[in-house]
């Protein structure tokens, strides 16, 4: 009997301590998973930041050698939609609103907080953003009731409105991204997880 309760005793440290060592060890194996590119869908910003506006980002989690943390640049693509009052010319037609793309960057730190969250902290003194001068009109026609796109070069006081409204949606978006929480990995290359409560799907480009 002594011999039956030692060997139970002795198991259940066993079983501890390996129960030990893998919790100590999950971040760790997150923080290896995670490090790399990542690249999510199309996000709608938040429409008291935005009106009509869309980010797709892609996140490059830096690793700082074997550490549970590390460095994360996110980068981008982004649209922005302003409507547009104009008077209809002789022809019918006249511009009902402007998309301009841009380019989105901003820099911050990481750590796995646990075996599947990571907190992060983006640096808003490092958002950049890149607006393209070309930017696309939607054209209505008032006698055929179409719509039609056309390119154009805008005003630098317009392209500002642009990048203005970029900027805006882009701070939102950092200050409200605090974790990657719930992190699943569904293969090696791709992953789901919740930000601002919102679970995304994100993959590793080919």
């Amino acid at each position: 009997m002594k011999f039956k309760t030692s060997a139970i005793l002795t198991a259940i440290v066993v079983v501890a301590t390996l129960g030990y060592v893998t919790a100590c060890d999950s971040p760790s194996r997150l923080a290896s998973k995670i490090a790399g590119t990542w690249s999510g869908t199309s996000v709608r910003f938040d429409k008291k930041a935005v009106g009509d506006g869309t980010y797709t980002p892609v996140y490059e989690f830096t690793r700082a050698g074997a550490a549970n943390e590390g460095t994360v640049t996110m980068t981008a693509q982004v649209s922005v939609t302003l409507p547009i009052n104009a008077q209809v010319n002789a022809e019918g037609a006249a511009p009902v609103s402007a998309t301009a793309a841009a380019v989105a960057t901003v820099n911050g730190v990481w750590h796995a907080d646990d075996d599947d969250e990571i907190k992060i902290a983006f640096d808003p003194a490092t958002l950049k953003a890149d607006v393209d001068p070309d930017v696309q009109f939607a054209v209505a026609d008032v006698f055929t009731n179409f719509d039609t796109d056309e390119s154009s070069t805008v005003a630098p006081q317009v392209l500002k409105a642009f990048s203005d409204q970029v900027t805006r949606g882009m701070n939102d978006v950092i200050t409200r991204t605090h974790e990657f929480d719930d992190i699943h990995f569904t293969s090696d290359d791709m992953m789901t997880a919740k930000i601002h409560k919102t679970r995304q799907t994100f993959v590793r480009p080919q």
